[in-house]
């Protein structure tokens, strides 16, 4: 892996700590399609083509962004194997992990 996606992989996990610790995350497929407002999903590549489906029909309604991930980046930036699909709800964490992951 490069310096430049290393350093990518360490942002993004410290951004889903800041996520985790002011309670602004929602984990699963179930809790995210159950928001009414707009976040950053973040989903394992390796989630079920039905479940990654209705999460993109979720983020069209609501005007989310959904990223989805490779498997070994995934587990680095969430840390748990078991978790496929996370959402960031608060509104400047979204904005460092689009500005991170679009960079």
């Amino acid at each position: 892996m490069c310096k430049e996606m290393v350093n990518q992989i360490s942002k993004l996990s410290s951004y889903i700590g800041f996520a985790k610790k002011s309670r602004s995350i929602c984990i699963g497929a179930d809790k995210i399609l159950s928001l009414r407002r707009n976040s950053v999903i973040l989903v394992s590549s390796d989630l079920s083509q039905n479940t990654y489906n209705k999460l993109n029909n979720h983020s069209l309604k609501t005007g989310s962004v959904i990223f989805r991930l490779n498997p070994e980046q995934y587990l680095e930036i969430v840390g748990n194997p078991v978790i496929k699909a996370i959402s960031i709800t608060d509104e400047n964490l979204n904005k460092a992990i689009i500005a991170c992951i679009n960079k």
